[in-house]
């Protein structure tokens, strides 16, 4: 039986000195049956030529060059190549552990999951740790997938969402997760993992949770701490 298709969708901008770590471990899966679309939104960098250079090496990899619009522009014009069954959407500053892939869609066909949900490595500079699910690893569905559906936003521990919001972590269904980018407000710059995520998965009849060990590394960079300090300060200013 053919292995489902995994469309990789790595948005880019300014993450030049990141992006062939990043690149080369999507290569280096043991799941093999990807396309990998690369969507470098006009990072004024050398991450073009970085694109260009992989593309002319691999003819699993598509380049999309285009005018600076931001994530969820370039996540967008992603998705309309993906051919795949399953989307994965990975940052340019990132990297996975060389089985990531093969766990998320073993787990989606084996439990014929709408969303596979995955733990995830912080990595600082000078350190990395775990962030695991605050729910349970399991397959949810029916019942227990209503109360699951109860504790994705707060998970019961000061500051913390049951289950992490970003679309990284995350294994996709295509045809499904179409709908919820076309519904996105276009000019949304904070919150737009949250926008289509939440209710993606508030429509799920199924969701998998995993704490595989082969992980999905999260770079926290200056610049990204400080957007999550801003973020913070305005939901403080609400209150």
């Amino acid at each position: 039986m053919m292995e489902p298709l995994v469309s990789i969708i790595v948005a880019i901008y300014k993450v030049e000195e990141y992006l062939q770590q990043c690149i080369q471990t999507i290569i280096d899966q043991t799941y093999t049956n990807v396309e990998i679309i690369l969507v470098d939104d006009g990072s004024p960098d050398e991450c073009p030529t970085i694109c260009d250079e992989f593309y002319k090496h691999d003819n699993k990899i598509q380049v999309i060059h285009k005018k600076n619009e931001g994530l969820v522009y370039a996540r967008k014009d992603g998705l309309k190549l993906a051919k795949g069954k399953y989307v994965l959407m990975v940052d340019g500053d990132d990297y996975l552990d060389s089985h990531y892939i093969e766990n998320l869609v073993v787990s989606a066909e084996k439990d014929n999951a709408d969303i596979v949900v995955d733990s995830f490595l912080m990595s600082y500079p000078n350190r990395e740790y775990v962030k695991t699910i605050y729910c349970p690893v399991g397959v949810y569905k029916n019942e227990k997938l209503q109360d699951l559906k109860t504790r994705f936003i707060y998970s019961g521990e000061y500051f913390e969402f049951g289950i992490n919001p970003a679309v990284w972590n995350k294994l996709f269904i295509k045809e499904k997760l179409e709908k919820y980018y076309e519904n996105i407000p276009q000019g949304i710059t904070l919150g737009e993992d949250f926008a289509v995520s939440m209710p993606y998965m508030m429509s799920s009849e199924c969701i998998s949770i995993l704490n595989s060990s082969s992980y999905y590394h999260y770079r926290q960079r200056a610049t990204s701490m400080v957007k999550a300090i801003i973020v913070i300060c305005r939901i403080i200013s609400i209150y």
